[in-house]
């Protein structure tokens, strides 16, 4: 095959060289594992047949100090909410949050709405340490026409008022 292939200078330790690399990067094995599967006596000899990228050192040393980050933005995705006319307004039900609803004049402002209450409440699930349900995991039959996908980071428009604060506004 390596003549076939034209490579030369390739030996079978070689490619022991490269699966003893390879099992340390996995970072799933330790060296006993790693040495018990390539039959290594000694980790001084492991050692020399170890041969890790560098930019995949890196990139773990990296995943250390974002860690945190990761793990928050993790939790900051879409939702499914549906989004019904209701009298003079418009109203938003992020549908895997039972009691997250809200209402504005227009559509866009009762998504803005609905954006900004859903990322409060996926951070104070967080902040209080109780399961955030996962995106698309309601029971209740929807008509899937009616159904947006509520992005908590997106980047919104100013504020469109809501019932209670055109109300207000009309009032005063």
């Amino acid at each position: 095959m390596l003549l076939k292939l034209g490579i030369e200078n390739l030996h079978f330790h070689d490619l022991r060289h490269e699966a003893v690399s390879r099992l340390f990067e996995l970072g799933s094995l330790d060296m006993m594992e790693i040495a018990s599967i390539s039959g290594h006596k000694s980790l001084s000899m492991l050692k020399r047949y170890t041969h890790l990228r560098a930019q995949r050192l890196v990139s773990k040393l990296e995943a250390g100090r974002h860690k945190g980050r990761q793990h928050v933005l993790g939790h900051l995705v879409p939702y499914p909410a549906l989004v019904e006319p209701v009298e003079d307004a418009v109203r938003v039900r992020v549908l895997d949050f039972d009691d997250l609803v809200v209402s504005a004049v227009t559509s866009a402002g009762a998504l803005e709405l609905a954006q900004d209450r859903l990322l409060r409440r996926i951070l104070q699930h967080m902040r209080e340490s109780t399961p955030i349900p996962a995106p698309d995991q309601y029971l209740i039959p929807v008509d899937e026409a009616a159904v947006v996908w509520v992005d908590p980071m997106a980047n919104c428009t100013p504020s469109a008022p809501t019932t209670d604060e055109a109300e207000a506004q009309a009032a005063a």
